[in-house]
């Protein structure tokens, strides 16, 4: 651009429309930026003129010889193996995570899969490359799987083509608690599995489909989100709205992911939700139903980022297809009985570190509320670490509670004023913030954080977010309904009737909220009969 505009010999109609072409280039690289990643232009060449600046220094320490570089190989993947035990292998092994270093540093056998990183395993064609490896004589002995998926994903979408393979492929052996990674070893004698179709049918955003009476089984399905022409166009120059997958398990608790759409079209597990390796060791058992009951996805629901640009960019008709997936299950007794006595061994002997540690853990699966219970318990323990408060900001985030988070961010920076990422975090949540958000996405997050508030007696705690989400939806009973059962567990029965009296005046036939008010009005007159 500059060579032409200041060439003496190119006409100046020409320079100006260059000159336009330029500008018009900028602006649209900058609207993407602050669209898709959250940033500007400017902020955005200062991090590259950053990255520059230190790879120059890094080169020139490399030809200066300062830098030894095999020694320092040497000692990072000795860190990484002390950190990092894994038990002997004796055979070619690959890691289903983002863990490949891990494999590395061991200096085992490592032969991974042609797309190594799950989160690439899409579109479908690209997927099947993976199964079609487990398949052949190219297939690793061993496997060490853990479904750690990135920027909220369903936690059985990435690879999910691959996980009947791994189920009937692949024998579970054992568990390692760090980064809890499943140790699968291909089966002496493999089995087979099967689809069976339940229904196809039409369905659009936000309607619910019900799968109450047909989750007896392992539930496949397959979404086909189809983008308009208009769409098409538009997504040249612009990403295209972000879709969501809202679960509600059969005890009511209520989760949003984030739906990347070849992903969904090539099929991946919904029912159990299977959340990490344990859960799928669960699933791969005799006694799943009893293991994973509790997980059993009661229904689901499509929904976009902003309801605005729905049909700009998206067709109306959503194609679904259910199916039964059906394969033999393994004796894993004892391997579940070995992780429910670390589970509770852990519970009992919990310090702020081990849940700090624990929340990473979580936010690195997808488990955002579970994550934001072990940064408040943390936080009980120890008000001083700038990490807790960090890994909590991180978790509101990514349940886009960003007042909430932002407030965490703010705090780690005031124990430790020098704490970049937790500086980086904030300024991302900000920016978020300023961008509209789906306000159901929010009011259903503040629900799901409710429930499991109030499943770890922290009854306070799920009012205050109670009282946020009415804030959002004044109108919602559910929310209401939650709101009584803190008050009853805290035998504050004056306001459960409150809280039961508006769920009912809202939603005339919830019986839940019904059965709740009966139970704060009987308290309440035998607190009053024991007075008299």
């Amino acid at each position: 651009y500059l060579l032409i505009i200041f060439s003496q010999e190119v006409k100046y109609y020409v320079k100006y429309s260059l000159l336009l072409g330029l500008l018009a280039s900028i602006m649209l690289l900058s609207a993407n930026l602050n669209w898709y990643g959250r940033t500007n232009l400017i902020k955005y060449i200062k991090s590259g003129l950053e990255v520059l600046s230190n790879n120059i220094s890094l080169s020139f320490s490399i030809i200066t010889q300062k830098t030894d570089l095999s020694a320092n190989y040497q000692d990072k993947m000795a860190k990484i193996r002390q950190q990092n035990p894994l038990p002997p292998i004796d055979g070619s092994v690959d890691i289903y995570s983002a863990r490949q270093t891990i494999l590395l540093a061991h200096n085992l056998d490592y032969r991974p899969r042609p797309v190594f990183q799950s989160n690439m395993a899409s579109p479908t064609q690209v997927a099947q490359i993976n199964v079609d490896h487990l398949k052949s004589n190219l297939a690793p002995k061993y496997i060490f799987f853990n479904n750690e998926v990135i920027d909220t994903r369903y936690p059985s979408i990435e690879d999910g083509l691959c996980w009947p393979e791994l189920l009937t492929l692949y024998d579970i052996k054992s568990f390692t608690p760090k980064h809890q990674l499943l140790l699968l070893e291909s089966s002496k004698s493999p089995k087979t599995y099967s689809f069976k179709n339940i229904f196809s049918q039409k369905t659009t955003f936000n309607q619910e489909i019900d799968l109450t009476q047909i989750n007896s089984n392992p539930l496949w399905v397959k979404l086909n989100i189809e983008t308009t022409l208009t769409g098409k166009l538009t997504s040249v120059f612009w990403r295209i709205p972000i879709l969501y997958l809202k679960v509600t398990l059969m005890d009511g608790k209520q989760y949003i992911y984030y739906l990347p759409r070849e992903m969904a079209k090539n099929g991946f597990l919904i029912s159990p939700l299977v959340n990490n390796s344990i859960d799928f060791a669960k699933l791969a058992s005799q006694k799943w139903q009893t293991e994973l009951n509790q997980n059993l996805v009661k229904s689901f629901t499509i929904l976009v980022e902003d309801s605005k640009f729905t049909d700009w960019f998206f067709q109306s008709n959503i194609s679904i297809s259910l199916d039964n997936l059906e394969f033999p299950k393994q004796d894993l007794t004892s391997l579940l009985t070995e992780l429910k006595d670390r589970e509770q061994q852990l519970a009992k002997n919990q310090t702020s570190t081990q849940l700090l540690n624990l929340s990473l853990s979580q936010i690195q699966q997808g488990d955002f509320l579970s994550a934001i219970i072990s940064c408040e318990k943390a936080i009980k323990l120890d008000q001083s670490s700038a990490s807790i408060y960090n890994n909590l900001g991180v978790a509101y985030t990514s349940l886009s509670l960003l007042d909430e988070a932002i407030k965490a961010f703010e705090q780690a920076i005031e124990l430790n004023p020098d704490f970049t990422l937790a500086k980086n975090n904030l300024t991302d949540a900000t920016i978020k913030k300023n961008n509209p958000i789906n306000t159901s996405i929010i009011t259903t997050n503040y629900t799901s954080l409710t429930l499991a508030y109030i499943s770890n007696n922290m009854f306070e705690q799920a009012i205050a977010t109670c009282e946020k989400s009415l804030n959002i939806n004044p109108n919602n009973s559910i929310t209401y309904n939650n709101l009584c059962v803190a008050y009853n567990s805290l035998a504050l029965w004056d306001k459960a009737i409150v809280a039961a009296e508006k769920a009912i005046a809202i939603s005339p036939d919830f019986q839940l909220a019904k059965n709740n008010l009966a139970w704060a009005r009987s308290q309440k007159e035998k607190v009053s009969n024991n007075k008299n």
